[in-house]
């Protein structure tokens, strides 16, 4: 473990590259009742995403920088991450959950995610750099929010972003749980907490139906649809084999293109926007094929993917009388939120609001019972949401 100092007032931090390093941080942070976590990954520049750095905040300003990348063995840091006695301060929680539990099968428990309190109080900014700012007069740098944090070595500005996303968790959540007490929201926070940390990593599978995602695809012909069915297919097979996101093979209004006036030759296709040098020598000939497969494609292409088999999806779950009880639930808590000043989350959060609809409890003890709702809810809402989803007489 180096202990390294930044600048400034910025604090110094350890980078830990190694198993011992890890087991000594882990040691740590299994001491603390609260320490803050961050995760940075390499999304925006590989297909198959991978947790590149975690950065921890342990009180008292002790910041790790953790490369994973070195040493990918992060079960020292397990017992502490799934104690649920321990908080873990994060801002957009959901997404780090996944990744621990993706890359390393860390499920992390004792949660508080910053931003999803800013969402439960209704603040009107609730970006990491805006609550900083607006809590404590500090102005975040994001420049390096789409580093490859692949790479290395890091950048003395990107070492600072990495403290910097971590520096103000820990009295950030004193600040916004005193709030959710204020606002009486400590249980519906509670839930919500607990409803990111069940969250699980979906493996990347090729979506058949994906193309119908490209803006535009549904007003194409349909034999222009075959032709992006065809081109979406190739770049996925081909990002996959480069592991490089989907967009920097082909990007989608270059697909739409191609698809809108599908080129028959080298020459057509030089001339489409988008189509730059270096994608007509790599993936030239992959386009024109996946062109000449679209267009001999026997049809028909649906403008609207179909219900999948194994029934997933909320609307296509729900029965016409549920879409129904859906959909009052809905024009209620809207016209809730506005008459008391609570947001739609806190109120009720669409999970809970889908499952109520679905079944509707026939009573409050069974409402506290649906995922979601809790004592708390039902004992302000509850009579008001039995009735809205009972029988119409």
């Amino acid at each position: 473990m180096r202990r390294l100092p930044l600048t400034g007032t910025k604090p110094p931090y350890d980078w830990i590259e190694t198993p011992e390093a890890v087991r000594d941080l882990g040691r740590a942070m299994a001491a603390c009742s609260v320490f803050g976590i961050d995760t940075e990954s390499d999304s925006m520049h590989s297909f198959f995403e991978k947790v590149c750095l975690l950065q921890v905040v342990l009180p008292g300003d002790r910041i790790s920088l953790v490369d994973p990348l070195r040493t990918r063995d992060m079960s020292a840091l397990k017992p502490a991450l799934e104690d649920p006695s321990i908080r873990k301060v994060l801002h957009g929680a959901d997404y780090d959950v996944i990744c621990m539990k993706r890359d390393f099968g860390i499920a992390m428990k004792g949660t508080f995610c910053t931003m999803t309190a800013g969402l439960l109080l209704g603040l009107p900014k609730i970006g990491l750099a805006d609550m900083v700012e607006s809590n404590f007069g500090v102005r975040l740098k994001k420049a390096f929010t789409r580093s490859d944090w692949a790479a290395r070595p890091l950048s003395a500005g990107q070492l600072e972003y990495l403290v910097e996303d971590v520096q103000f968790l820990i009295p950030l959540a004193e600040i916004m749980d005193g709030r959710l007490k204020e606002a009486d929201l400590v249980e519906e926070a509670s839930l919500e907490f607990q409803r990111l940390e069940v969250r699980d990593p979906v493996p990347r599978e090729f979506d058949p139906w994906g193309f119908l995602r490209v803006r535009g695809s549904r007003e194409l012909p349909e034999r222009g649809r075959a032709v992006l069915r065809a081109l979406v297919a190739i770049r996925e097979q081909r990002a996959r084999e480069l592991d490089r996101p989907s967009f920097k093979v082909l990007a989608n209004d270059t697909l739409l293109r191609l698809a809108q006036k599908p080129p028959e030759s080298p020459q057509a296709l030089r001339g489409v926007r988008g189509v730059t040098p270096y994608i007509l020598k790599r993936f030239g000939d992959d386009i024109l094929e996946a062109v000449r497969k679209g267009q001999a494609d026997p049809g028909p292409v649906p403008d609207r993917a179909p219900p999948r088999p194994d029934g997933a999806g909320e609307d296509r779950r729900l029965s016409f009388a549920a879409q129904k009880r859906h959909g009052r639930l809905k024009e209620w808590r809207t016209a809730k939120s506005a008459a008391i000043g609570r947001t739609s989350l806190a109120i009720l959060p669409n999970p809970a609001m889908f499952e109520v609809a679905r079944d509707p409890p026939k009573d409050v003890d069974a409402l506290v019972r649906v995922p979601g709702v809790g004592a708390h809810r039902a004992r302000l809402y509850g009579e008001e949401i039995l009735r809205v989803v009972g029988p119409k007489r």
